[in-house]
């Protein structure tokens, strides 16, 4: 990649494989990449195929298959992304799906009754969560579609977009007047260089796919980029992997028209699988509660480690300095002992000579 989405072309280097743009702060991948990258016409080797799922993404999930693939997705990203995206939109309002890689959100979305879409590039995987989720599926891209949606959605897709100015400008034109866009994307810092975000942020090494994760957004640049098309509105979320390795998004033109609690009461009460949606929504806040929970205790537990390690070594000292001190006293009792036997001695020779004087 030669320039930044911005246009600039004079990068300076960031790292091994990524360069930075000092007019946007967006990271750049360094490697070139062809414009046909997005064409799935080998299953098994182009880099959207099939194979990036049964392949990569099963052994990422740490599962056997694409089934539980899916499974582990709708328990936990699709149902985290659901529950915010239920403060943006309206009951029964078309969404649309970019790259759903293998369909759990969009079943979601179809499951509780939205006009559901879905767009991915592999024909293979279009078939198969067709098949197996029965979900509205498109294999190609939105920009060949004529329908407007009041939301679109595009979870971990702009950082593989070569031309990431365009996929802004051609989901706004995809939008209704007062539609919103939902991203997540990985995030670095901009404030630190590249040593420093290792340091103190160090998961953000596993986002530098080079080849595959082409830009790389800080928020400050990704405002910048949503700002060229109109999307003046935008609200970052707390992203489902945390601030220092993600952003969530939802961005408008127009003013958000947000849900209360309660209308989204009443569309998850009155949807046949809303109820069932709602306890999947209650058993991922109570997850994600009792792991912030472990989290803080592990925190707790390691001050504590730490405090007994310097306690400890705090003890080691003193137990060395009254061995030190033991040592020394024994040394001073061995001197003080020779000193009364020379004492002694000393006295047992004077009494001796004064005898001898006294006689003379």
């Amino acid at each position: 990649m030669k320039k930044c989405w911005c246009g600039n072309t004079e990068l300076e280097i960031y790292s091994r494989d990524y360069h930075k743009c000092n007019v946007c702060g967006t990271l750049v991948c360094n490697q070139d990449v062809p414009k046909d990258i997005y064409i799935v016409s080998n299953e098994e080797k182009d880099l959207y195929g099939k194979s990036y799922w049964e392949e990569k993404m099963v052994q990422l999930f740490g599962v056997k298959n694409l089934s539980e693939v899916i499974d582990a997705y709708l328990k936990e990203r699709a149902i985290y992304w659901f529950k915010y995206l239920l403060k943006y939109v309206k009951a029964g309002n078309s969404i649309a799906e970019i790259g759903c890689g293998i369909g759990a959100f969009s079943y979601l979305l179809k499951q509780m009754d939205f006009q559901q879409i879905a767009f991915e590039l592999s024909p293979d995987i279009c078939q198969y969560i067709r098949t197996t989720l029965q979900v509205n599926v498109v294999c190609g891209e939105l920009s060949n579609s004529s329908q407007k949606f009041n939301a679109i959605v595009a979870f971990d897709v702009i950082e593989h977009i070569i031309e990431p100015e365009k996929f802004i400008f051609d989901l706004s034109k995809k939008l209704t007047q007062d539609g919103i866009i939902c991203l997540q994307t990985p995030v670095y810092d901009e404030e630190l260089n590249y040593e420093e975000m290792l340091r103190d942020k160090p998961r953000f090494k596993s986002l530098l796919i080079d080849g595959e994760h082409l830009y790389l957004f800080s928020k400050k640049s990704m405002k910048l980029l949503l700002n060229k098309w109109g999307f003046k509105y935008i609200n970052f979320e707390t992203p489902i992997f945390g601030d220092d390795y993600d952003m969530f998004l939802f961005a408008s033109k127009s003013p958000f028209n947000f849900n209360s609690d309660i209308d989204i009461e009443n569309i998850l009460n009155n949807l046949g699988t809303g109820r069932l949606t709602k306890a999947m929504i209650s058993l991922r806040e109570s997850e994600i509660s009792l792991r912030s929970q472990l989290a803080e205790a592990g925190r707790y537990l390691e001050i504590c480690e730490k405090d007994r390690a310097d306690r400890l070594d705090v003890i080691n000292g003193l137990v060395a300095e009254i061995e030190r001190l033991r040592a020394e006293n024994d040394i001073l009792k061995k001197e003080s002992a020779d000193n009364v036997k020379n004492l002694t001695k000393r006295n047992a020779i004077g009494v001796g000579l004064e005898k001898i004087f006294k006689r003379r």
